[in-house]
């Protein structure tokens, strides 16, 4: 028998307005994007799929050991809108635990 991780039941939640939008906050949703539990560093990550390259990019790594919770993920969607990343296709990352100085701050990657 295979076990599920709770962890999934938490992704499959979260993703939600990550993917389908949250008017209140100003996101309109992307339905590229992929949480992740990275198992070896034992974080979450935020992925988005780039249909154009067919390649999947790191968006956002939450610093080890951080659970993710409804609050984490609207702070996530403020830095998300902030940054337009999916309607300029501008790839950046922060960590959630750093303050929205750090988040400004993060600069795109390459």
């Amino acid at each position: 028998m295979t076990s599920i991780d709770p962890r999934q039941a938490v992704a499959d939640h979260l993703i939600k307005p990550l993917r389908e939008g949250k008017p209140e906050l100003g996101w309109e949703g992307d339905d590229q994007l992929m949480l992740v539990f990275a198992r070896i560093e034992q974080r979450w990550e935020l992925w988005r799929h780039d249909p154009a390259t067919g390649r999947d990019v790191p968006m956002f790594a939450a610093p080890p050991g951080r659970e993710l919770n409804e609050d984490a993920i609207n702070q996530l969607i403020r830095w998300l809108v902030e940054g337009d990343t999916h309607r300029r296709g501008e790839r950046r990352r922060c960590h959630l635990a750093a303050g929205p100085e750090a988040q400004r701050e993060a600069a795109p990657g390459p």
